[in-house]
């Protein structure tokens, strides 16, 4: 009699394990970044962590060993279902994505916790409706800490160190800025940043700190100068297909939901910010100078974020008939009482 209970008990498990087995589902994330870089090891890796956890193990995100498209393909990829998910830059493809550029403008804030949280809130209130994300399901935002300007010759002391030197941006506010300041900008995303340096192609690059130490340009960069609450912030999503979205059962869509969107943006934002002082340190002990932006250098960036300021507006309502200026100043309000 044992013997036949220990096999019925046997066989019970095995088919709970069999159905287990099933029941996971597997979601493809194309990687485009280094497994090595912070953006996968410090945000893509422990939010999918958090995911399995969320739905005790029936989803999993697997991660491809290498990109299955150029970066600012990430949008398309998802869309067309050749990966489940996704991250990108908002900014690559500035066209589709104009609102979330209220976030990448001058001066925005020194925290991606609180620029993270805030962009998500009034994206929730303002942004949503126009559908921007039309063809993919958003599951999340988040900002880098505040961009800078690093140079191979220096240190930047004065705009005329800025005349002509060929700076690598990303992005219609970065390029915008960088023209601004009298540079020339030279559009490449990050992980063109060495191979350009090294082939004498680009002075420098605006970049974040955390972003510089990515992408292993600390021993490579000599000089920084820093802007107070930044020249502009990268703005990241993650887009899951709506196809694969639909064939998690509605359970596992809410727990996969409850860490990301707000949820996202703050653990997120927090573990940027850390990580950001990490980065400048790591580039200090390589020697590289770290110099305050002087304040001329400061007046016409506020010059440049003006007309850059009332540029968005206008295109919110034009584009996308989003009130522009209430989102943008309910983007600061929560930017400055998140911080407080």
């Amino acid at each position: 009699m044992m013997s036949r209970i220990v096999a019925v008990l046997l066989g019970l498990a095995a088919v709970l394990s069999a159905n287990g087995a099933i029941a996971q589902t597997v979601l493809r994330f194309n990687n485009f970044v280094p497994r090595t870089s912070f953006i996968f090891s410090g945000i893509l890796a422990p939010w999918a962590e958090r995911v399995e956890r969320a739905t005790d193990g029936r989803v999993k995100i697997e991660f491809t060993t290498k990109s299955l498209g150029a970066p600012p393909a990430q949008f398309d990829l998802v869309q067309n279902g050749v990966a489940d998910l996704a991250l990108s830059v908002a900014g690559y493809t500035p066209d589709r994505i104009k609102l979330t550029q209220a976030a990448e403008l001058p001066f925005t804030g020194d925290s991606s916790e609180a620029i993270s949280v805030a962009l998500w809130r009034v994206h929730e209130k303002y942004f949503a409706a126009a559908n921007e994300f039309k063809g993919v399901k958003l599951l999340g935002m988040f900002t880098s800490v505040p961009s800078h300007i690093y140079t191979l010759k220096g240190p930047i002391k004065t705009l005329d160190d800025l005349k002509g030197l060929k700076l690598r941006v990303a992005g219609p506010v970065p390029l915008a800025v960088a023209k601004g300041l009298g540079a020339t900008p030279v559009g490449a995303p990050g992980s063109k940043a060495m191979e350009m340096l090294n082939a004498g192609i680009i002075d420098g690059t605006l970049f974040s700190h955390d972003g510089v130490v990515d992408f292993g340009l600390e021993h490579t960069i000599r000089h920084v100068t820093t802007v107070p609450k930044g020249l502009f912030n990268t703005v990241f999503y993650i887009a899951i297909n709506p196809a694969s979205w639909d064939r998690l059962s509605k359970e596992d869509q809410k727990a996969i939901l409850s860490v990301s969107g707000e949820a996202l943006a703050r653990d997120i934002g927090k573990v940027y910010d850390q990580f950001a002082q990490k980065a400048l340190q790591m580039m200090k002990d390589a020697g590289v100078t770290v110099t305050p932006a002087s304040p001329d250098i400061i007046a016409k960036v506020e010059k440049i974020a003006g007309p850059l300021r009332e540029n968005w507006i206008a295109a919110a309502k034009e584009a996308r008939n989003v009130d522009g200026k209430a989102a943008l100043q309910m983007l600061e309000e929560e930017i400055a009482k998140y911080s407080n």
